[in-house]
């Protein structure tokens, strides 16, 4: 199961940066995430596939300090992707369309997000890169790898709508409409992670 869920986060990362702004921080993270690849190299195989990093291995150090160091960037970077997708209303859809899906369902997926891995941090830098991980945890683990794989087929073809709305000072509500799938996040700047998810899906006619 870690295998698959490393595989995942991986196919993810493709996806990490493409909502990004070409600004002089995302510069920084893109030539510090390059150099990364240089400390890699002295850790075997395994170890980078199972992120089994501990609290003292110097990409841990290395990457904690630049998280801190540049803890005020990384909030502006991240409430500046969020505005880029502000009341973009061709989001909306027929309500009628669409049935909940049962809360506990999708809790199995929300532990997943709860994993203090600093590796995991760089990477949700983007907060819709873990919007991302979260459709894809979704649709592998409760819908199957079957719809997995179409998702991914369909996306190379296809687009989500995103919209993004603010809800106060640190809480920013984002719902992807992914056409068979509606999912609804609230995401918290201050706490650095989705706090609240639910998932519409769309009735079979």
């Amino acid at each position: 199961m870690k295998r698959s869920l490393i595989i995942i986060i991986l196919l993810v990362q493709t996806f990490s940066w493409s909502f990004g702004q070409k600004n002089d921080f995302e510069k920084e993270l893109n030539l510090f995430r390059f150099n990364l690849n240089r400390l890699l190299e002295k850790y075997d195989d395994d170890k980078i596939l199972q992120q089994e990093f501990y609290e003292d291995d110097t990409i841990v150090l290395l990457i904690d300090s630049f998280l801190v160091k540049n803890k005020f960037k990384i909030r502006n970077y991240k409430e500046n992707i969020l505005k880029k997708h502000e009341n973009y209303s061709n989001v909306l859809f027929d309500v009628e369309k669409y049935k909940k899906v049962n809360v506990e369902k999708t809790s199995t997926i929300n532990k997943v997000f709860k994993r203090n891995i600093s590796t995991y941090k760089l990477l949700f830098i983007n907060p819709l890169t873990e919007t991302e991980l979260y459709k894809t945890l979704y649709l592998s683990r409760i819908q199957g790898y079957k719809e997995f794989e179409i998702y991914q087929m369909k996306k190379g073809i296809t687009s989500s709508l995103i919209q993004t709305q603010k809800i106060d000072k640190n809480r920013w509500e984002i719902i992807d409409n992914s056409y068979d799938f509606i999912y609804k996040f609230i995401y918290d700047l201050e706490k650095e992670e989705i706090i609240h998810s639910e998932v519409l899906e769309r009735k079979k006619e």
